[in-house]
């Protein structure tokens, strides 16, 4: 992902879809607004705190159970 790889660009082209798909209907306002905790970190250069909530969140909402 871009923050496990302190990718700054391609952390603005998640940032830009995360933003897309909150307007389109398809990211709810809770989760929109943790993504962009995780993304506002790492714009900080927290990296690594927004890597671990970046797993935390994923952990959170498995595909499979």
């Amino acid at each position: 992902t871009a923050v496990s790889l302190k990718n700054a660009k391609e952390l603005e082209k998640d940032a830009k879809l995360i933003d897309e798909r909150h307007t389109a209907g398809q990211i709810s306002d809770a989760t929109h607004r943790e993504l962009k905790e995780i993304i506002d970190k790492a714009r900080a250069g927290a990296w690594d705190e927004a890597e671990r909530m970046a797993y935390a969140f994923r952990e959170a909402r498995p595909f499979f159970k």
